[in-house]
């Protein structure tokens, strides 16, 4: 007879693990709602709309259902199938070594980690492609998969009849050079209007972040992909943004092969610096020297084209903090993911 059950979650903490111990039981599962199968009327966390109000998401460990966590990344439980009893441990605990303070070095361990990690994720039983949006990380990673599927890879982006949000003139700038099987899907306002309903059916856990993955999640679906590999994330560990060349430990990059020195971690003068100087030799400067936006749909425009529509989601209009956000909304005085934010909150809950 087995007398432990152990769960694992993946270090980065890319696929998501939800648990609850109650009254010795365990139950787990990879998706919230399971949860709700399992128990129609199980109660929800008092606090889930705070958290979801100030972040825009539910931040681990927390979720929307009264005592169901998150594993944390990197760890495993193990369950005492006789005891009831439980342990949640880390098993990535990494250690540094001396600091990097040579540019080349860093870029070095940069570059040859980076193409193991695509040459990785490209093994796969299922068809998998690469999302190309057009800046730099997703852009580097179609490069460096066409190192290894040169003939079979596939690339797909998303574009818009706001010019002003599309990217094909990066995303061409790729494919051109790789040569990839590339297809670009169309998504509209009327795309987002007409599947609403199901994008709040496929939303698992309430999220302002989530439409963009809906739609490319279905181009994947259409063009026959069960997965594509992505840039998330790379803003994050490389500095993408000036607030995040002011964090202070970069902890993914201090795993090269110790501690970076700050300024090989950022520089001015070169957008995400040591990812970009690892590969300035593949990299297009048109990709790597554009402005800087972000990867972004035309929610603005679309969300407040149909703010009435929007806003028929909220039950109590009248009340003046929720009137109020619907106006400075529709007279283009509010960033539509505060709007967003919202109409997401009385759907989910019936605000």
């Amino acid at each position: 007879m087995l007398s432990f059950l152990y769960l694992v979650r993946d270090y980065a903490g890319i696929k998501p693990l939800y648990y609850s111990i109650l009254s010795d039981n365990l139950i787990f599962a990879s998706e919230i709602r399971a949860f709700k199968a399992f128990n129609n009327y199980w109660e929800e966390s008092r606090d889930w709309r705070v958290y979801f109000l100030i972040f825009g998401h539910i931040p681990e460990p927390f979720t929307v259902l009264r005592d169901v966590y998150m594993l944390p990344k990197g760890s495993f439980m193990r369950f005492d199938l006789r005891g009831g009893t439980h342990v949640i441990q880390k098993f990535d605990n990494i250690s540094f070594g001396n600091e990097i303070k040579d540019v080349k070095e860093a870029a070095d361990g940069v570059r040859g980690i980076f193409l193991k990690a695509i040459k990785r994720h490209l093994i796969s039983d299922a068809p998998i492609g690469v999302f190309l949006s057009g800046g730099i990380d997703s852009s580097l990673i179609a490069l460096a998969s066409s190192n290894f599927e040169r003939e079979n890879l596939k690339t797909l982006s998303v574009v818009f009849n706001e010019k002003e949000f599309s990217e094909e003139y990066y995303q061409k700038i790729i494919v051109d050079k790789i040569g990839s099987k590339h297809r670009a899907y169309l998504i509209s306002e009327r795309d987002f209007i007409d599947n609403i309903d199901d994008i709040f059916s496929a939303m698992d856990q309430p999220t302002t972040d989530g439409i963009n993955t809906y739609f490319i999640s279905g181009c994947a679906k259409e063009e026959g992909l069960k997965a594509v590999l992505s840039g998330l994330g790379g803003d994050e560990l490389f500095g993408g943004y000036p607030s995040f060349c002011r964090i202070d430990k970069a902890w993914f990059l201090r795993g090269v092969n110790g501690n970076l020195k700050e300024d090989v971690r950022f520089s001015r003068s070169m957008p995400k610096f040591l990812l970009t100087k690892a590969f300035e030799s593949t990299l297009p400067r048109d990709v790597v020297f554009r402005e800087k936006r972000g990867f972004s749909f035309p929610f603005q425009i679309w969300m407040r084209n149909n703010v009435d529509l929007l806003s028929g989601f909220v039950k109590d209009k009248s009340r003046p903090a929720l009137k109020r956000i619907i106006d400075d909304f529709r007279n283009n005085r509010l960033h539509w993911s505060r709007f967003w934010s919202l109409v997401v909150l009385s759907r989910q809950c019936g605000f």
